[in-house]
């Protein structure tokens, strides 16, 4: 996965069996925009339709962007992906880390 200088458009791919991410932000839109969870968003960028990349060791994966800098144990893989045909995006897809395990009782 490369590194982003901006934002980019990406498509979600969904889990065929229903939505597993109990309510993430990748069971309410069907585009997202993705960028560098250490980057600001421009101003006509909505926060709560956008993704930020984590790149942690060898591991890069994405959480919605309100938890960027949340404890990220509490926000586990819900079972959907992102892509897009965007070069500059330049790796397989991503998983979204979207299920709040806070919200399991």
């Amino acid at each position: 996965m490369n590194k982003l200088d901006h934002p980019i458009s990406v498509a979600v791919y969904r889990h065929g069996g229903g939505d597993t991410t109990l309510g993430g932000i990748t069971s309410k839109h069907d585009r997202l925009v993705l960028a560098e969870a250490n980057h600001v968003l421009p101003d006509n960028t909505n926060p709560d339709e956008t993704l930020a990349i984590i790149r942690e060791h060898n591991y890069v994966f994405v959480v919605p962007w309100v938890a960027r800098s949340k404890p990220r144990p509490r926000w586990a893989f819900g079972g959907n992906l992102i892509f897009t045909s965007d070069s500059r995006f330049g790796g397989p897809p991503l998983k979204v880390h979207d299920r709040d395990m806070s919200k399991e009782s």
